[in-house]
C-alpha cells in the first residue's frame, strides 16, 4: 500500500511544485539575492507551501481508508496557523517579539485542546529521578520546548540542505526510537518521503524552505516528538536526555548565539552570520555544509541506539566537540 501512496505523492509533489512556482511572484515568495545572502539567482521560497499542501494531502489520503482522526484534524488546523505566521514573517520580516507572541498563542490553544501533548514527566538517566510537573508548569515547560525547537531549527535554515537534512534525521529518529501506531507510522513515513524530495530540489537551488516552512516542519516535529515521548513514558521508563541528545547540536548553537548577542547588547532574535553552518563553510564548500552538519547530529544518535547506557557520556563528549569545533572555526579567516 505504501508504494502506491509514494507513487501518487511523488506525482502530487510535481503538480504542487509547478503550480506554486508559477504563482510564487504573486505570493511574494521569491528570495532575491543581496549582499547578505549567498545565492546568486532569484529563488522561490516555496518549500513550506509545498510541504503544507502535501501534509494536508496525507491527512485526506488517510481519511479514505479510515475514520476521521480528531488529533490530526486539530494538528492540521494548528499547522495552518503556524504556516501563516511564518509566511507573514517571510513577507514583512515582522517584529520577533510579536511573532513569538503569535506562536505561543497558537501553541497554547493547541495544547489546551490536546492535553496528551503536555509534558508532565521528566526522567533524567544519570540521577534516575522522575520529575512530575503540575498543570501550570506543564504548560510553561511544553510551550518553552516548542519555542526552543522551532527557533533552533529555523536558525539552521541558512544554507541549502541543512535544515531539511536535519528534519529527515529527526523524523527518522522517531521511527527508530518509538513504537508507532499504524496511523502515526503512515504520517511519519510520508513526511520523510516528502522531505527527501524537497531536499533534492533545495540542493539543486530550485526552491528554498522559507521561514514558513522551517516553523511549520519544526512545529509538526515537536508535536509528534512529545506525543510519542508521552506514550512511551506511560508504558516503560524512557529517559528525557535521549530527546536532548537528538536535538542537542542545533540547540547548543542557538544558546551560544543568544548568549553572545546579549553579551554584545544586540537583539538575541536578530539574524547574523555567526551560526554553526556559517562557520563550517570555512572548512568545506557551502554545498557540502549540510553533510558535515548532518554528521554532527547523526553520529551521537546512532551511537546512542547501538550501545546501551551511554546517553549522558555522549552528551558530554559532543558538547565538548561542539565547543572545540566552534572555537577553532571562529579563529579561521
Amino acid at each position: 500500500m505504501f508504494f502506491k501512496f509514494f507513487i501518487f505523492n511523488f506525482c502530487l509533489f510535481f503538480i504542487f511544485y509547478f503550480i506554486i512556482s508559477f504563482f510564487a511572484k504573486e505570493l511574494k515568495l521569491i528570495d532575491y539575492p543581496n549582499s547578505e545572502k549567498t545565492h546568486k539567482n532569484p529563488t522561490p521560497a516555496i518549500g513550506g507551501v509545498i510541504f503544507l499542501l502535501l501534509y494536508i494531502s496525507i491527512f485526506f489520503q488517510y481519511l479514505i481508508f479510515d475514520e476521521l482522526n480528531y488529533f490530526h484534524s486539530k494538528l492540521v488546523v494548528a499547522s495552518l496557523l503556524i504556516f501563516f505566521i511564518g509566511y507573514y514573517d517571510d513577507l514583512k520580516d515582522n517584529n520577533p517579539y510579536l511573532k513569538t507572541f503569535f506562536f505561543i498563542s497558537v501553541i497554547f490553544i493547541f495544547l489546551f485542546f490536546n492535553q496528551e501533548i503536555l509534558i508532565k514527566k521528566i526522567l533524567i538517566s544519570f540521577i534516575d529521578v522522575t520529575y512530575v510537573l503540575n498543570n501550570f508548569f506543564s504548560y510553561i515547560f511544553t510551550i518553552l520546548c516548542f519555542w526552543l525547537l522551532m527557533n533552533s531549527f529555523n536558525l539552521t535554515d541558512g544554507f541549502n540542505g541543512v535544515a531539511l537534512s536535519l528534519a529527515i534525521i529527526f523524523f527518522t529518529s522517531l521511527i527508530t526510537l518509538f513504537d508507532l501506531s499504524e496511523v502515526d507510522h503512515f504520517f511519519i513515513i510520508n513526511i520523510i518521503f516528502f522531505l527527501v524530495i524537497i531536499l533534492i530540489f533545495n540542493l539543486f537551488g530550485k526552491l528554498f524552505l522559507g521561514n514558513n516552512g522551517a516553523y511549520l516542519i519544526s512545529f509538526i516535529l515537536a508535536v509528534y516528538l512529545i506525543k510519542f515521548y508521552n506514550l512511551k513514558i506511560i508504558n516503560e521508563k524512557f529517559f528525557t536526555d535521549k530527546i536532548f541528545l537528538i536535538l542537542m547540536i542545533p540547540g547548543l548553537d542557538m544558546l551560544r548565539l543568544f548568549l553572545e548577542r546579549l553579551k554584545m547588547k544586540k537583539n538575541p532574535l536578530k539574524r547574523d552570520k555567526n551560526h554553526l553552518h556559517h562557520n563550517l563553510k570555512k572548512i568545506v564548500p557551502e554545498k557540502y555544509v549540510f553533510l558535515l552538519y548532518g554528521l554532527l547530529v547523526l553520529i551521537p544518535i546512532i551511537l546512542d541506539q547501538v550501545f546501551n547506557n551511554i546517553t549522558i557520556p555522549l552528551i558530554i563528549i559532543f558538547f565538548i566537540i561542539y565547543l572545540f569545533l566552534i572555537n577553532r572555526l571562529r579563529k579561521l579567516s
